[in-house]
């Protein structure tokens, strides 16, 4: 069955969306553990990632951005160990890792040897070699049957445990994301998957497609333009900013509603061929709906 036709199947979507329930079960586990970090970090917080743990390490980054006081920054591990943590001293990390295990263990090396506070997290290795050097390196493992679920999960934990650390900050915003978190993502997969069905259609039936974004979704753009190409497509992600004038290459934009001056802006140089995958939520849950999305798409891909 080609993924078009999936895209429509109640029972293939049924069966992904039991991915999903187990998925959001494994996060609300390890919110509990970034929570309890998060209440003993440094004056400042960096959030760094290997592979796909970029999607929550970008989603964590901008939650405390936007409802906390406290400093932060993002890079991948390699840049962080190498360029920021041997010149600071303030710094706590939290690392997000899909699997990568050979960058994730040079990364907490290094973390190690400079005494920094931090606390890793990572699906559990297959090979006993490498589950032993994560537990050495004290990484929280979870069960992940690959990079795509990892992601899923991670950026399920994040937004669980932040909206709760900040649920009574930005007043009427903070306690409803604090409720959406609550609530679960879970039950609104399918009615988001058909929501967005003839958005989807368009972009997997076209022979090629340019993936862009907002600033804020690109790790889950990036995310969602990987699951195309694992469902044969020839897609590419290309930075909003470096989207050519004229081009007749169809465009995916994804966006959030209070985003909707990059439509504009694209249609400014000339593009015509724009597929808008439009989001009517706040920017912070939109990263994860359109993981949701990419999820959904990888799964129905393999099956």
């Amino acid at each position: 069955m080609q993924l078009l036709q999936k895209l429509r199947d109640s029972t293939a979507l049924s069966k992904v969306l039991e991915d999903v329930v187990e998925a959001e079960g494994i996060a609300r586990s390890l919110s509990t553990s970034i929570i309890n970090f998060l209440s003993s970090t440094s004056p400042v917080i960096a959030y760094t990632y290997t592979g796909l743990g970029y999607v929550a390490a970008s989603l964590s980054y901008w939650l405390t951005v936007a409802m906390s006081t406290q400093s932060t920054l993002i890079a991948d591990a390699e840049d962080l160990s190498i360029h920021v943590l041997p010149y600071r001293d303030d710094v706590s990390t939290i690392i997000f890792s899909t699997g990568e295990y050979s960058k994730l263990f040079a990364a907490l090396q290094a973390m190690r040897v400079l005494n920094v506070n931090y606390k890793a997290y990572a699906p559990e290795p297959v090979d006993e070699r490498t589950r032993l050097l994560a537990k050495h390196y004290q990484v929280e493992m979870f069960p992940s049957t690959d990079a795509f679920k990892a992601s899923l999960v991670l950026a399920l934990a994040t937004f669980f445990a932040h909206t709760k650390v900040y649920r009574n900050r930005l007043e009427s915003r903070g306690k409803r994301l604090s409720a959406h978190s609550e609530e679960g993502f879970a039950c609104i997969a399918l009615s988001l998957i058909e929501k967005y069905t003839s958005v989807l259609e368009k972009a997997v039936g076209a022979n090629r497609l340019v993936v862009t974004s907002s600033r804020i979704l690109e790790p889950s753009a990036l995310l969602l333009t990987r699951a195309l190409l694992e469902a044969g497509l020839d897609a590419a992600y290309t930075p909003l900013m470096e989207i050519l004038q004229s081009s007749s290459t169809p465009i995916l934009i994804a966006y959030s509603s209070v985003e909707d001056r990059f439509v504009k802006e694209i249609r400014s140089r000339g593009a015509a061929n724009i597929v808008e995958l439009v989001f009517n939520t706040d920017p912070l849950e939109a990263n994860l709906y359109l993981t949701l999305i990419a999820y959904f798409l990888a799964k129905l891909s393999r099956t």
